[in-house]
C-alpha cells in the first residue's frame, strides 16, 4: 500500500516540462519579479525607533528611611508603561513634532492621539529596564517622538 501524497505536483515531472519549455521559466520568473517590483512600491516603510532606560532601584538604607512602596519591579514597570502612554504625554508630542499633519490639520486631534498610542509601545527587558518603542513612516519623526516621550517620562519621575 503506498502512502496519499501531499503535494499533487509531480516534481520530477515539472522540472522536466521546463527543460523542455525553457519560456515557462523565463514567464514565471518574470511575473515574480513583476509582482514583488510592484509589492515593494505600494507598501510604504515604517520605521521604529527604540530608547532604553534603565530602572535603578531605590539605594536608600533601610535604616535612614522605611520604605512606603512595596511595589516589585515589574508592577513598577507595569504602573510605568501606563504613564508613558498616557493622553497628556501625547497632546504634547503630537502636535509639537506634526506627526500626523494631515489629522492634525483636519482637526481630528482623538484620531492622531489614538493613532499615536497605537504606534508607540513599551517593552520591558529583562526586568531592569524598558524600552518605549515608536513606529512612524517618518524616520526622523519616529526617532524624535521616542526621545520626547522619554524626556517626558524622566522629567515627570526625577
Amino acid at each position: 500500500m503506498t502512502s496519499p501524497r501531499l503535494w499533487p505536483v509531480d516534481w520530477m515531472s515539472f522540472l522536466k516540462e521546463i527543460r523542455r519549455q525553457p519560456a515557462w521559466l523565463v514567464a514565471l520568473t518574470t511575473i515574480g519579479l513583476a509582482a514583488a517590483l510592484s509589492a515593494l512600491k505600494t507598501v510604504t516603510p515604517v520605521y521604529f525607533a527604540r530608547t532604553s532606560i534603565l530602572v535603578e532601584p531605590q539605594r536608600i538604607p533601610s535604616d535612614y528611611v522605611k520604605a512606603t512602596v512595596t511595589l516589585d519591579l515589574r508592577d513598577r514597570l507595569a504602573t510605568m508603561q501606563q504613564q508613558i502612554t498616557r493622553r497628556e504625554n501625547l497632546e504634547r508630542v503630537v502636535p509639537d513634532l506634526d506627526l500626523y499633519p494631515e489629522l492634525l490639520a483636519e482637526g481630528r486631534l482623538d484620531e492622531a492621539y489614538s493613532r499615536a498610542r497605537s504606534s508607540l509601545g513599551v517593552q520591558v527587558q529583562k526586568n531592569q529596564f524598558f524600552e518605549i518603542v515608536f513606529s512612524h513612516t517618518d524616520p526622523e519623526k519616529a526617532a524624535a517622538a521616542a526621545n520626547r516621550i522619554a524626556e517626558l517620562f524622566l522629567q515627570e519621575n526625577l
